[in-house]
């Protein structure tokens, strides 16, 4: 099936944009900064959506890992993104069981949040650079 491919990058990185701004809506609430990492993950993850639909031309992958995704659309990645892109799954992949969500809990600290506000907004440049060449 043919797609729009503008639409589909536009509409990945308007919706990128908006969960930036909730993440940040949350960390300045200066409480649950588990939500602030998980909307971090939404942000990389749909602007990595959008680097796969440049690239390949087709709908992006039905997934939410990181590393997955980065590796489809193409983008090389050292081993400090990809430690990024980890802890940025566990707030997706491991939050979906109860006893994880509890770690999770204690992980996401303030300064691991603002950490990750941080690496998002830098990686999502990143790969904003890549869309337009």
């Amino acid at each position: 099936m043919k797609i729009d491919i503008n639409k589909q990058i536009d509409y990945w990185l308007k919706s990128s944009q908006s969960d930036f701004e909730t993440a940040l809506l949350i960390f300045n609430g200066g409480k649950n900064y588990h939500h602030s990492c998980f909307f971090c993950h939404l942000v990389i993850e749909k602007t990595l959506k959008a680097l796969f639909v440049k690239n390949t031309k087709k709908h992006p992958p039905y997934s939410h890992d990181l590393i997955l995704l980065a590796d489809k659309a193409g983008l090389t990645f050292d081993d400090n993104l990809k430690e990024f892109l980890e802890l940025l799954n566990r707030f997706v992949i491991e939050a979906r069981y109860p006893d994880e969500k509890f770690e999770l809990f204690k992980l996401a600290t303030k300064q691991l949040a603002e950490s990750c506000i941080k690496k998002t907004r830098t990686t999502r440049t990143q790969i904003l650079k890549l869309l337009k060449q």
